[in-house]
């Protein structure tokens, strides 16, 4: 090799000529053979859809196009001119496997340079290298083959540590052995996908079909591919392409085609030829059939998972007598007590109610408080605590016996405290405020004076929902002892703990300037500020507009503290709940403060503003093309402006972008559903259950997809597509028993869903018998609940006869209602009583009265503003409805008063209040037939 040819070789990184003469050549044939064939073997199979991208052309004229052009770049491999043989190899390299038969029969020729030039083309094709890979890479993959399956997955993760990941995925498509392509497959993806995203976003054609051609046939690269397929438009074509073809790999692709265009029943039927009997079951969860998984997966897991999977098939199948003994039967299996908590699970997703509850009283009476809270059945947690029957409060008594165990030093001592805070939590709740202060203030002074937790249950209670109590013990210490100024400081970092230090010590500061030594009257500007204080007479709004006034006249400030008190003050109105505030704060000091400018485009997309977000999400979109959030945001605002073809376009483009990612489409679906477009976000996430990885042993995915489903299924309710709804509903099911954070009324809420939707499909069916037999089962999972006036009274009014509608309701009702006579003061059960009555239609003005007592204890509270509008629509009065509606958007983004809530939470509260106005603005009035 001449020295000007060895440069140019070295600057390339890459030997492109064999030293090697003639004489050795047989050493190589049999191994390049060897790897030529395996080459050949892994295109054809693979040839169907790696092709997928590429436009249709005559075969045999594109085959014979092809041969004439790389026989004249053979020839050229002996040419004078070295420049033409250095781009003829080149050239021929990059042509491929398709070079192959050409190169071989030239490295069989008399001329040196050419059959030197052949044989090292064919051993580099051969082994997968291709023609722009660097020496580093070329080391790599002629020891690739050699390797055993470790050897490959360490070669496969050098690879990608220097940037080789096309190199990866063109020796995956090499080789034989599944697992290996799967795992090389996975470790290249972040590269892939992040390179393809950018060449779709940059209109780079040739870059997505070069990627396109890359990938293999595992199931990540077949699902992009088909996706890519079907968001292009070439479906028909595609399938009219591999129709003919035979073989497991192609009625794969076939399937893959069918899952990315959610075409459930065709994907089944290719998932039956294929073999892939898993996929199989679990797509047909999805068109209403949940049986053959439900079979095929109870034989999973240990022993209580399997003894709650045969509770569950004998519950589907009616056979209680059978299911009844069966509930028994867990005593016989070593759970210990680490696994009580799944049987109380599987007990309670099965419908063995009482059972369940006996057990969680027996095993963790905690727990067993909290449920019985929950359910609206105090009696009963009062009673799981060990309060007598005819105590009344504060339950001296008791909690005498409590300070007591405190005092004592006994071992349970924090299991004491905490049922001290549960009991006032209890009270605190049900509007018994100052019963829950003298259930605690007997352990608050034994705290103090032990100096030991006093500080701990004070933050507790801020961070438990019961806020003004904690500022009540907070003032009382100052009131009896003084507070130095490091621990007032340590309170003021306990009430806003969420925000900044120097936003904490910006307020503080301003505070004490207005109050002086009235270190009570501070905390107590703080509380209003930060929403933590009951606020009748609107406290809040007074010393904010205070702060600001006393920002413009004091010329002492400067600037950078002025900025600081405009953030601190922008955040309180974010803490409270008062987004009215924040963004009046937003109109005013948009230029002087970041942290407005940083959340001005979240608050105003989540507060429907679309004329106002609109142009800011288009800017965004140019910004950063491969924002897929931003993307979809955008696709919203241009549908509610009305702007609905510029919208698809939109759609069209972040679908592009999401590659078949079932987490990508989960994400726009709850974007879409936030907004009131549900019909869409059940599609999403219907494809995106489609298309999860089957392969994934815990289904996570598909799991996740499953449960927006069941969660959010009035869409297949409204539809009538009871079938898909109770399938879906039981596979839900099964992945709660699998799920230990799940609470026991949770895993009951999952045994009323499964019986109501088996209940209305056998109704729609003509199966009234058994049908009843269900809906009452539902009922009496979460007796009082107010799911059931969301789902279960509105479906069936008119539905079942009168007689049994009524007493199914009274019974319910009657549940409710027990609990407003026993605790007047507890809003939250007259809400729930008002709601379930509007909902159902019946007792409509003792409703309203309830709705009444509800909102006079909490005015701002947008649920039961909500639920006072629900009553006039069910008394036919739509005006009043809508003006109710209207008090309960705005509400819901004021003064928090003493409840708080996450902003998300507050957003989600906003967006579902906007679709009730919707509700009641368009949906016919309930007739009052009963």
């Amino acid at each position: 090799m001449g020295a000007s040819r060895m440069k140019q070789a070295q600057a390339m990184n890459i030997k492109l000529h064999s030293e090697n003469s003639k004489s050795t050549k047989l050493q190589f044939q049999a191994r390049t053979i060897c790897l030529a064939c395996l080459l050949t073997i892994a295109l054809f199979f693979c040839g169907a859809s790696a092709e997928s991208v590429k436009a249709p052309q005559d075969a045999d004229a594109r085959h014979a196009e092809s041969d004439s052009y790389i026989d004249d770049l053979a020839l050229k491999l002996s040419e004078e001119s070295y420049e033409l043989r250095e781009q003829a190899t080149a050239d021929l390299w990059k042509l491929g496997a398709e070079a192959l038969p050409t190169l071989r029969r030239v490295a069989l020729s008399d001329d040196i340079e050419a059959s030197d030039r052949a044989e090292e083309l064919i051993r580099y094709i051969s082994a997968g290298l291709l023609f722009d890979s660097p020496q580093e890479a070329k080391e790599l993959v002629m020891k690739f083959f050699e390797s055993t399956y470790n050897g490959k997955i360490l070669i496969t993760h050098k690879l990608i540590e220097i940037g080789q990941w096309k190199q990866v995925m063109h020796l995956s498509r090499l080789d034989g052995d599944p697992d290996v392509q799967r795992v090389m497959a996975e470790v290249s993806w972040p590269h892939v996908q992040a390179a393809l995203r950018n060449a779709i976003a940059g209109g780079d054609e040739q870059q997505v079909a070069e990627i396109m051609g890359l990938m293999g046939d595992t199931d990540l690269h077949m699902r992009t591919r088909a996706f890519h397929v079907i968001q292009r438009g070439q479906l028909a074509l595609e399938l009219k392409k591999s129709a003919d073809t035979k073989g497991q790999v192609a009625a794969r692709w076939r399937m893959w085609l069918h899952r990315c265009n959610g075409d459930l029943k065709a994907a089944i039927a290719e998932a039956e030829k294929a073999g892939m009997s898993r996929t199989t079951d679990l797509l047909r969860v999805l068109d209403g059939d949940a049986s053959q998984w439900l079979k095929s997966s109870a034989a999973e897991g240990d022993a209580i998972y399997q003894w709650g999977c045969k509770l569950q098939q004998l519950k589907i199948e009616g056979k209680d007598a059978e299911a009844k003994l069966e509930s028994e039967n867990w005593r016989g299996i070593e759970a210990g007590q680490a696994k009580l908590s799944f049987v109380i699970r599987c007990l309670a997703v099965n419908g063995f109610r009482e059972q369940a509850l006996n057990l969680l009283e027996s095993s963790n009476s905690n727990a067993a408080f909290y449920y019985y809270d929950v359910a609206e059945m105090p009696s009963r947690s009062l009673k799981v605590l060990g309060i007598e029957k005819h105590a009344k409060p504060p339950y001296t008594e008791w909690v005498g016996k409590r300070i007591g165990e405190l005092k004592e030093g006994w071992s349970g001592r924090d299991e004491a405290a905490q049922q001290v805070m549960m009991l006032a939590g209890f009270l605190y709740g049900r509007g018994e405020s100052q019963h829950a202060v003298d259930v605690l203030s007997p352990m608050m002074s034994l705290l103090d004076e032990q100096d030991k937790g006093w500080s701990d249950q004070v933050e507790a209670m801020l961070k438990g929902g019961m806020a003004p109590l904690g500022v009540h013990f907070i003032k009382q210490k100052i009131e009896q002892g003084g507070a130095n100024q490091g621990q007032l400081t340590e309170i003021v970092e306990k009430m806003i703990g969420h925000m900044e230090r120097s936003m904490r010590d910006c307020i503080w500061t301003h505070l004490i300037k207005r109050n002086g030594d009235d270190h009570g009257a501070s905390l107590d500007q703080l509380g209003f500020l930060a929403g933590l204080l009951p606020d009748p007479d609107d406290q809040a709004s007074k010393i904010h507009n205070g702060l600001l006034r006393e920002l413009g006249e004091d010329e002492m400030i400067a600037n950078n503290q002025e900025v600081l008190l405009i953030d601190t003050l922008y955040k309180l109105c974010i803490a409270r709940n008062d987004l009215n505030a924040a963004s009046q704060m937003m109109d005013t000091y948009l230029d002087r403060s970041s942290v407005i400018q940083l959340s001005r485009d979240d608050i105003n997309y989540n507060l429907l503003r679309w004329e106002k977000v609109e142009p800011v999400l288009a800017a965004g979109a140019v910004r950063r093309p491969l924002d897929r959030g931003n993307l979809i945001k955008w696709y919203v605002a241009l549908q509610k402006l009305g702007r609905h073809e510029n919208a698809e376009e939109v759609f069209s483009r972040v679908m592009q972008l999401c590659l078949g990612d079932p987490d990508s489409l989960t994400d726009y679906g709850e974007y879409l559903y936030a907004v009131g477009y549900e019909h869409q976000a059940i599609e999403l996430w219907t494809l995106a259950a489609m298309i999860a990885d089957f392969d994934d042993e815990d289904l996570d995915d598909y799991v996740w997809a499953v449960e927006l489903l069941a969660s959010n299924s009035r869409s297949l309710y409204a539809r009538g597509e009871w079938q898909k709804a109770w399938s879906i509903s039981e596979v839900f099911a099964r992945f709660i028993m699998l799920r230990s954070s799940v609470h026991t009324h949770d895993a009951l809420k999952a045994c009323y869903q499964t019986e109501f939707c088996h209940g209305m499909m056998m109704l729609k069916q003509g199966r009234y018998v058994e049908g009843m037999r269900r809906l009452e089962t539902a009922r009496q999972m979460i007796p009082g609940d107010g799911v059931l006036a969301d789902d279960f009274f509105p479906a069936l009014r008119n539905e079942i006869p009168t007689k049994t509608y009524n007493e199914w309701f009274d019974d319910c009702y009657d549940h409710i209602t027990k609990v407003c006579k026993d605790y007047p003061r507890s809003h939250n059960v007259h809400n729930t009583a008002a709601w379930l009555a509007s909902r159902a239609v019946r007792y409509l003005d003792e409703a309203h009265a309830n709705a009444q007592i509800a909102v006079s204890m909490r005015p701002n509270q947008g649920a039961y503003l909500d639920t006072m509008a629900e009553v006039w629509f069910a008394k036919g009065d739509r005006e009043q409805a809508l003006l109710w509606s209207e008090k309960a958007i705005a509400g819901t983004i004021s003064n928090a008063a003493g409840s708080p809530r996450s902003l998300r939470m507050v957003y989600a509260n906003y967006q579902q209040l906007s679709k009730q106005y919707q509700h009641f603005k368009n949906d016919p009035l309930p007739t009052r037939a009963r």
